[in-house]
């Protein structure tokens, strides 16, 4: 997004896009993961053997995104980044791709290329066959049949763990799987995904819902405070999450709640969603905020998870604590950016919608 706002730019770039504007050599050789996959699998035109892409080549790739079907609070993955932007489904349903996991780790597992290499049963997603928004139940069994290849996994237990973290609802409004209960995450699980990719720059005031900013990456920092601006430019809402708690790095072998998200009552478009923000849970914020950046300066190592955790708990007593807003949750999908959980599940959302 800095890349985008610097240079110009209202709507997202593509990485070969943002490895063109930025000045950086992006040769396309076979055997890199993404590479291989945005021709084979998703149908896109090679570039030439050996050289960079032209601008109008590069265009013609995709914007990675993903769908969070576990509900990690953290919405993504950490190695792409730590703020997660949620895109306005209505705004890009009608272009997108669906993979039934990550396509470049399937390419790193599964077909040669160089890259993450898991154990997964390759045979299950043969052929490689994508789906859309409208029609993608097929690859509902690729998906947990690929994870079962892991030697503690088989496709019926993917298939209660997946369902364990997700939004079931025996009728619109009432979840069979309260957010506040769901079983802790690890990061193995948070790669567990359809990889959902956008044919498609989307504009960024019109395609981009909310931010989801990583509370121990950011919280108290400079970057946060960017991430607030950009918000306020564009008029979306700050929902901060928990994720693990870790500061400057994960670990695939740390297990987290995945379910901590609360409202951030300073963003220009908390006065725009349907909630009551107390003058208090403002002030409280930002002296939380004051404390943790004196702290962060304060401190030469790192914050502790300890202490993540602590500053955690002292701003969700306060705050606005949230769950995702699913298909069936509320009325408007593209309006709402969580379920209220201090006000029986309410939907939050932009007044306007």
């Amino acid at each position: 997004i800095d890349l985008m706002l610097g240079g110009g730019f209202p709507w997202f770039l593509n990485e070969w896009q943002a490895g063109i504007v930025q000045n950086i050599s992006k040769r396309a050789p076979p055997g890199i993961p993404y590479v291989d996959a945005e021709a084979a699998i998703f149908g896109c035109r090679p570039f030439g053997v050996g050289r960079e892409p032209t601008w109008a080549e590069a265009a013609d790739r995709l914007v990675y995104a993903q769908s969070n079907i576990r509900q990690a609070d953290v919405g993504g993955y950490y190695v792409y980044g730590n703020v997660t932007a949620v895109f306005r489904t209505g705004y890009v349903e009608k272009n997108l791709l669906i993979a039934p996991m990550d396509t470049g780790t399937w390419e790193g597992s599964c077909n040669g290329s160089i890259g993450l290499k898991i154990k997964l049963n390759c045979s299950y997603w043969n052929p490689q066959s994508v789906g859309t928004f409208e029609f993608h139940d097929h690859l509902l069994l690729d998906h947990l049949g690929l994870w079962s290849g892991n030697d503690e996994a088989t496709i019926y237990a993917e298939m209660e763990q997946m369902l364990a973290r997700s939004a079931v609802f025996s009728k619109p409004g009432e979840n069979l799987n309260p957010y506040e209960t769901l079983p802790s995450l690890s990061w193995p699980q948070v790669l567990k995904y359809f990889e959902t990719n956008l044919l498609m720059n989307p504009r960024l005031r019109e395609g981009v819902k909310f931010l989801i900013p990583d509370f121990g990456y950011l919280f108290g920092t400079e970057a946060g405070r960017k991430v607030q601006r950009t918000a306020d430019h564009y008029g979306w809402a700050v929902v901060w999450a928990l994720g693990d708690g870790l500061a400057n790095s994960f670990s695939p072998f740390v297990k987290f709640r995945g379910n901590n998200r609360l409202l951030d009552p300073t963003a220009e478009a908390a006065k725009t969603l349907n909630v009551t923000i107390g003058d208090n849970a403002t002030r409280e914020f930002e002296r939380l905020w004051e404390e943790v950046a004196e702290m962060r300066v304060r401190e030469e190592e790192p914050p502790s998870r300890m202490q993540v955790h602590g500053w955690w708990k002292r701003a969700e007593g306060k705050q606005i604590r949230l769950a995702p807003s699913s298909r069936f949750a509320c009325e408007s999908l593209d309006g709402c950016i969580g379920l209220d959980l201090d006000r029986d599940g309410d939907c939050v959302c932009y007044e306007h919608t």
